[in-house]
């Protein structure tokens, strides 16, 4: 039983969790992730960090989570509103808690849209990715596509954190 879920969740970490709770009404209020591994974001990276600038450092942050199974810098580029940030660096932890890994190339940055009130369009093609369940698990191989994601920001302190993210529509 275990082997399906932990396909279920590696199918996840490959959509990178296509949906991320609903809409959100009421400012977030943020507070540090509890299960943090690294120091939060340095000054120097984010001093005057625009957010575009922010999202892509945010997308490469989630293509080395997957690489490396170090999801600290990750996990601090999120609050706590954003479920799907939070179930795909709990996902990659658990991949590589059973000795497992992922193979992920990098994500592909085709455009990125400001739609105003501090949310944009991320339009990206995934690679193709190669999952390992386990230190000798055979691997799971996940097509790579073209995605969109709505990706909502907050900025706290003068840092930009993802509030939720969620996969959009294909036009």
């Amino acid at each position: 039983m275990r082997t399906t879920y932990l396909t279920a969740t590696l199918l996840a970490v490959a959509c990178l969790l296509a949906a991320c709770g609903g809409g959100e009404t009421a400012e977030p209020i943020f507070t540090p992730s509890t299960s943090n591994t690294s120091t939060s974001p340095s000054p120097s990276t984010t001093d005057q960090e625009d957010p575009e600038d922010f999202i892509r450092r945010w997308q490469a942050l989630g293509d080395e989570m997957q690489n490396t199974g170090d999801t600290g810098l990750y996990r601090n580029t999120y609050l706590p509103s954003c479920d799907a940030c939070e179930g795909f660096a709990d996902a990659v932890d658990e991949i590589y808690a059973d000795g497992g890994r992922v193979e992920f190339p990098r994500t592909m940055i085709k455009s990125l849209t400001s739609r105003g009130g501090g949310v944009f369009d991320l339009n990206v093609t995934v690679p193709e990715t190669k999952v390992f369940a386990g230190a000798t698990a055979e691997p799971q191989v996940l097509p790579g596509s073209s995605l969109i994601w709505e990706v909502q920001l907050r900025q706290r302190g003068g840092t930009w954190f993802v509030a939720r993210y969620s996969k959009r529509a294909n036009p």
